[in-house]
């Protein structure tokens, strides 16, 4: 891949005596995943090459597992992690615009770098809406979200416009035979644009969203414990007994007669939600004040 896609940089990770690394790296010294409760979660991404520790260098995937190992048994430690790290967005030139296609205001436009990277999944869903193609799904650790966000309209790959899903499956995948993709994203800014996209993500909507790898790892480590000991017992019962006595004491809750239930949502790119409406008790409270005033 050509030098200019990538940046040195360095981080420090530290941590006690036994600590894992929760990293899993190529024979090149390439990370293909990173454990979210381990000590490189927030420090190393996908993609990262590691070139030395400590000062040391490194060449092979032995020879930093050696090093880490024999860090970690001095006790507390701190590890200087020096790597080149692949760049995955770079300011778009007007001449990279697909031609005849009309700059939105309130929308901002880079370029965008996608790698191919062994070991590592792609999971990127997209959609066509008024001749965009939308991203719909992406998630952490992964190809696609290291590059995108949801929400993100692809107009161009690689010199090539595209505006259906067929057209930006068959052009991607394509361009990743030669290790890496420039894309032109448009990302939404204003509130007006905002609401447009959200539009475009809720329309037609037939694809449930995956659970999120957080989940999917407690549930694992869960299904794990009861394998290893089936005739757990609980420590305590979360089912009431109906022949023991009820609390004969009333509530000590009350709720107000001018309380209001706002619905509050998440959304798989916080860019897009939007702020929570002023209650309306506090509008007309405001709204009186004035006439108060004038009495």
């Amino acid at each position: 891949m050509p030098a200019n896609l990538f940046e040195t940089t360095n981080v420090q990770i530290a941590g006690e005596k036994g600590a894992q690394i929760g990293i899993k790296l190529t024979g090149c010294l390439v990370v293909t995943e990173v454990n979210h409760a381990s000590i490189s979660h927030m420090k190393l991404n996908i993609g990262d090459i590691i070139q030395s520790v400590n000062g040391q260098r490194v060449e092979r995937r032995e020879q930093f597992t050696e090093m880490f190992v024999k860090t970690t048994n001095a006790g507390s430690f701190v590890m200087d992690i020096v790597m080149q790290r692949p760049l995955t967005a770079k300011p778009v030139k007007p001449e990279q615009i697909p031609r005849g296609y009309e700059i939105v205001s309130g929308c901002k436009y880079h370029l965008g770098i996608m790698y191919k990277i062994p070991g590592c999944k792609l999971s990127l869903s997209v959609k066509a809406f008024m001749s965009k193609v939308f991203v719909t799904r992406t998630e952490d650790c992964t190809l696609a979200g290291l590059t995108l966000k949801i929400g993100d309209a692809i107009l161009d790959i690689e010199g090539q416009p595209v505006s259906t899903v067929q057209e930006t499956s068959e052009a991607l995948f394509k361009a990743l035979k030669k290790g890496y993709a420039f894309m032109v994203i448009e990302q939404p800014v204003e509130l007006v644009n905002k609401n447009i996209v959200r539009q475009a993500l809720t329309t037609d909507r037939s694809t449930e969203p995956p659970v999120q790898r957080d989940v999917v790892g407690i549930c694992k480590s869960e299904l794990r414990r009861f394998n290893e000991n089936p005739d757990m017992n609980p420590p305590k019962e979360i089912l009431r007994d109906d022949k023991k006595s009820k609390r004969g004491e009333p509530g000590h809750v009350s709720v107000s007669d001018k309380s209001e239930d706002v619905p509050i949502a998440c959304d798989g790119n916080p860019a897009l939600l939007m702020s929570v409406p002023i209650p309306n008790f506090q509008i007309a409270s405001q709204q009186a004040t004035p006439s108060n005033q004038q009495k």
